[in-house]
């Protein structure tokens, strides 16, 4: 007799009640819900084993095959700089940023020793900011709700005015503590996460006017598509001033010359060498 017995429950259309299958003989009609699959162990039973979950239908058995455990892929994502707290979409090339971090000691720190009678540093984050989701590299994270309930050495977020606030007795002015926070790191909920593309600046390939097509062969991407019309109107421009000037500049010195007395005509040989012809001597 086996000591495991696998089962499944099964939600009943017909009924609308569960019924408990053993693993080889699960009857599954039209409308039944599979609810779960659990294992049965026999009391004081010592079990090592592997048991894989596989539906068939039918009264055929599934293959050896059939009871390859799935060992999936594994893709290597580079980000373009360090995350704190968000998701990566590698279909659509993207991730969510949902935190930021900020050193401390880049931030514009007050110093107030009256209003919650003790010495509480604090300073505005960023407009981005979102309540006491924080978390810092020195001080403790306090639950508080209000900078007065601060303990020694706690720090808190304050969502009303996306400010942080810090209890510590070890500074006694802004400036001090400013200096003294010179590469403390601090990572803050944003209030509306951040989308961002995986590509850097550098990768991006600008698209064209009209339909791109990108073709890959994995090593190199090359990007064709329509010209732009702008670009190439500019283009041309240019280069019809350019044709204008050196005819003008052509007939200025065929005028001097006739003022001279220089036959300025080319003979035969001349003319065709001036159209870019070769010819013989």
């Amino acid at each position: 007799q086996s000591v495991v017995s696998p089962q499944l429950v099964v939600k009943k259309a017909s009924t609308g009640t569960n019924i408990w299958y053993k693993s080889d003989n699960v009857r599954i009609e039209n409308g039944d819900v599979p609810q779960y699959f659990y294992v049965v162990v026999n009391d004081g039973a010592a079990v090592d084993t592997t048991i894989y979950a596989f539906l068939s239908y039918g009264s055929e058995l599934p293959s050896a095959e059939d009871y390859a455990p799935y060992t999936g892929t594994t893709a290597t994502l580079t980000l373009p700089e360090t995350i704190y707290g968000g998701t990566v979409d590698a279909e659509r090339n993207t991730y969510t940023q949902t935190y930021d971090l900020v050193d401390m000691g880049t931030l514009n720190w007050r110093f107030n020793t009256t209003t919650w009678s003790k010495p509480i540093f604090y300073a505005n984050i960023s407009a981005k900011a979102y309540g006491n989701n924080i978390f810092s590299s020195t001080y403790k994270v306090s639950d508080t709700a209000d900078p007065k309930g601060l303990s020694l050495y706690e720090i808190m977020g304050y969502r009303t005015d996306r400010a942080i606030y810090v209890y510590d007795d070890r500074y006694t002015s802004a400036a001090d503590f400013k200096a003294a926070m010179a590469g403390v790191q601090l990572a803050y909920e944003l209030a509306e996460p951040v989308e961002n593309s995986l590509l850097s600046e550098a990768e991006k390939i600008p698209a064209l006017p009209g339909t791109n097509t990108v073709y890959t062969d994995a090593d190199a991407v090359r990007v064709e598509g329509r010209t732009d019309p702008l670009a190439t109107v500019q283009t041309l421009t240019a280069r019809i001033a350019a044709l204008e000037a050196a005819a003008e500049q052509h007939a200025q010195v065929n005028a001097a010359l006739t003022t001279l007395g220089v036959d300025t005509t080319p003979d035969q040989t001349t003319a065709l060498r001036m159209l870019g012809v070769e010819t013989e001597e």
